[in-house]
């Protein structure tokens, strides 16, 4: 085969374990279930910027859509299998040497994007609260993907706090009588209870 297969293509889709919705894009294939998950499906023969390695094989990719920035940055996500072996070999090795691990870490990246939502959510509570607390501050939020948690910083004329990624913050005062910086860190480290201070 040197063109691209449809028929291949189709019957190589029946034969994948999954509830998978196909969508027929040109020369290839795109799978996703409504969990999210996403195959795609590409002739070797027929993708137009195939390169020599994929000449005569399936090339199946596995992505983890939203929840890209919570997979493990070492899964193998593309896989290569020779057309010859035929659809029902090609679709046991998809899901023998793809499928499994897949689903196992698309489940777990879904979980430590939850977590993650969740310590944000918490984070902005906490934000609030400190607000209510101190009175006039401007607040900013910047995520970090790297980190993968928001990183957050108020201030206000006297004083300021930045939340660290590992849910610690520092406080900084300027100005500001040393009595009523220990009232301050008092009255925070009751109202925001577990987290760690460090006053500057």
């Amino acid at each position: 085969m040197t063109a691209y297969d449809a028929d291949f293509m189709k019957e190589l889709v029946y034969h994948l374990d999954g509830d998978w919705r196909a969508a027929y894009e040109f020369d290839q294939v795109e799978l996703a279930t409504v969990d999210g998950q996403s195959l795609r499906l590409r002739d070797g023969d027929g993708y137009r910027f195939s390169d020599a390695a994929d000449r005569g094989k399936i090339v199946v990719y596995a992505s983890f859509g939203d929840y890209s920035g919570y997979a493990d940055r070492k899964f193998r996500n593309t896989i290569r299998i020779s057309k010859a072996k035929g659809v029902a070999k090609i679709a046991a090795e998809i899901k023998r040497r793809l499928l499994l691990a897949y689903w196992e870490e698309f489940a777990a990246a879904k979980t430590r994007k939850q977590a993650a939502d969740d310590r944000a959510a918490k984070r902005t509570a906490q934000v609030k609260e400190l607000a209510d607390i101190t009175g006039g501050w401007t607040y900013t939020n910047n995520r970090n993907w790297s980190n993968r948690d928001p990183h957050d910083a108020m201030n206000s004329k006297h004083v300021g706090a930045e939340f660290s990624y590992d849910d610690t913050f520092n406080l900084s005062v300027k100005g500001v009588p040393a009595d009523v910086v220990a009232d301050l860190v008092r009255m925070i480290h009751l109202r925001l209870e577990g987290h760690k201070l460090t006053a500057a």
